[in-house]
């Protein structure tokens, strides 16, 4: 083997070394730099799931305030209602409770608020981002729609039957019920949130378990 050839040979050594040396240092900064702040990333990640799963699955808990059955979400366009049958009784019962813009449904600002805190959430990945706004936004528009459905069948059946003097927000069943149809025609009755919410929280404990080490053996 001539100089040349052995030059070459030490040359092509060196650099495989030096290769060698930077994939074996990356290496080692990946497990002592980078672990760490992709597992606070992931944590971060978790208490965003574990805060979304917390606030989906209160109104299926009997014991929370949010439990469906505590909510009112007709309340304040039932008050308006009272409102205006004891500022214009004479005007009501002449003429009937007329359609106007009542106060929408607690629900509506509720979902539309929770969809736009996810949406701008950091520590989510996109794929779940994307399906929970989806579910919250349908909500919302759930919501809206039965609100709509509610005090539309409910001024209608009280201008039917004149009831106007059993106006009073403790009587508040028939406009709730209304409510509740309205929200089983936009396909979100309690049944259905149910099943929606259970998916969701199947899509959460899939992203988590991902996660697992062991799950790889």
């Amino acid at each position: 083997m001539d100089l040349e050839s052995t030059k070459n040979l030490v040359q092509i050594g060196f650099w495989l070394g030096a290769l060698t040396l930077a994939f074996l240092t990356y290496r080692n900064a990946r497990k002592t730099l980078l672990s760490p702040v992709n597992t606070e990333y992931q944590k971060r990640i978790f208490d965003s799931l574990v805060s979304i799963s917390e606030r989906l699955f209160s109104e299926l808990k009997m014991g929370k305030s949010q439990h469906w059955i505590r909510q009112r979400p007709m309340k304040d366009a039932l008050e308006e209602i009272c409102q205006e049958w004891q500022n214009n009784k004479d005007s009501v019962e002449k003429y009937g409770l007329e359609l106007t813009d009542w106060p929408a449904a607690s629900d509506w600002y509720e979902f539309h608020s929770l969809a736009d805190e996810v949406r701008y959430e950091l520590f989510l990945p996109e794929v779940l981002r994307e399906k929970i706004v989806c579910y919250m936004e349908d909500r919302a528009n759930a919501a809206e729609y039965a609100h709509d459905y509610a005090v539309r069948k409910f001024v209608e059946e009280v201008n039917r039957t004149r009831s106007y003097h059993t106006l009073s927000v403790d009587n508040f069943m028939d406009i709730e019920n209304f409510y509740a149809e309205g929200m089983e025609q936009a396909k979100m009755s309690v049944d259905e949130i149910h099943q929606r919410n259970k998916a969701l929280m199947d899509e959460f404990v899939r992203y988590i378990e991902s996660f697992d080490p062991t799950k790889n053996f």
